[in-house]
């Protein structure tokens, strides 16, 4: 007949389910362990966020010591902590300015 549909043409590899509402202590349950996931997954960014700071922050005040205080270290050494140091606030301004250049494109 040229008015019939066939699903299994039309939908292809598609499924259909049709299942029951969720009651209230299921839906209540689902947002508790959802919360739950949103916490845990927002306090593992914080403690990245965290350790990456400290990790550029470590890195940055030795090489201003190396490069500015540092009366035994060689010129060659001394260079390489500038260029560190030089590198890292290029690499921060960079970033604030990137931000800030995104933020106002939206």
């Amino acid at each position: 007949m040229p008015n019939e549909i066939r699903l299994d043409e039309a939908l292809g590899d598609a499924v259909i389910r049709i299942e029951p509402r969720e009651n209230s202590d299921d839906r209540a349950e689902r947002l508790r362990r959802e919360r739950a996931e949103s916490r845990f997954e927002l306090a593992k960014r914080y403690v990245s966020l965290g350790m990456f700071c400290t990790g550029i922050i470590a890195i940055t005040t030795v090489s201003v010591y190396v490069a500015a205080f540092d009366p035994s270290a060689s010129p060659d050494t001394k260079r390489w902590a500038q260029l560190t140091v030089s590198s890292i606030i290029t690499g921060g301004l960079s970033f604030i300015l990137g931000q800030a250049t995104a933020s106002k494109s939206r």
